[in-house]
């Protein structure tokens, strides 16, 4: 059975264009969404045919390693990785905030469930 997983990053501009660069290099397929709010951006990143749990966890954890280097790249300049993930059925979850490991658990609560 095919199934994508869809999740959307909110960032602003500047920061957008950096995060989706670092996704693409990471072999993720990322595209621009037309955000409300003109002052931000959305990067929806599609994971697809996600149905295999072992195949889409590898590819989870592969996200969330470029999510967290990306991060980490912001606090090392000494800025703060503004940004939101989101994904329906799950609350949002604030990358200012939070900690790898949370970055980790809430991606792969995206996982497809048997």
């Amino acid at each position: 059975m095919s199934h994508d997983i869809r999740i959307a990053i909110d960032l602003p501009p500047g920061e957008a264009e950096t995060l989706a660069l670092v996704l693409q290099q990471g072999g993720f397929t990322t595209r621009p969404v037309q955000h409300r709010d003109l002052d931000w951006q959305t990067i929806m990143v599609v994971i697809r045919d996600a149905g295999d749990i072992a195949a889409a966890t590898t590819a989870i954890i592969a996200l969330a390693e470029r999510i967290i280097a990306y991060c980490k790249s912001r606090r090392d300049q000494g800025k703060t990785a503004q940004g939101t993930l989101r994904r329906a059925g799950q609350p949002p979850l604030e990358l200012a905030h939070a900690t790898d490991k949370e970055v980790l658990e809430w991606l792969l609560k995206t996982l497809p469930q048997d």
